[in-house]
């Protein structure tokens, strides 16, 4: 054989198949998700970003503020879950997360 096929023989071996990208698109879905929980976290500790967060966010956002069920309920249970002490996530009607601050 000569040289020049096997050589592309072997680049085509090392080229990502399908499975790998849609491996690698579902990977990038799942930590998108899940950093919503510490940008949050950040955003909430810091008082900084909710503007930013909503925007990043938008396709989480809407989740919660359409649906008033369990899912929504998670949502902003995992947006609660790092933020400091007595601090509560909700979605105002402008479509961003807010938090309340809860004093003793």
């Amino acid at each position: 054989m000569p040289r020049s096929y096997e050589k592309r023989e072997d680049m085509s071996r090392n080229k990502p198949t399908v499975g790998f990208w849609i491996a690698a698109a579902l990977a990038g879905m799942l930590l998108y998700a899940v950093s919503f929980g510490p940008a949050c976290w950040f955003g909430e500790r810091n008082r900084v970003g909710t503007s930013t967060i909503s925007t990043v966010y938008c396709p989480i956002i809407w989740l919660a503020s359409s649906n008033k069920g369990p899912v929504a309920r998670a949502i902003l249970w995992y947006a609660a879950l790092g933020a400091g002490p007595r601090a509560e996530p909700y979605v105002s009607p402008g479509g961003e997360v807010r938090w309340l601050h809860f004093w003793r």
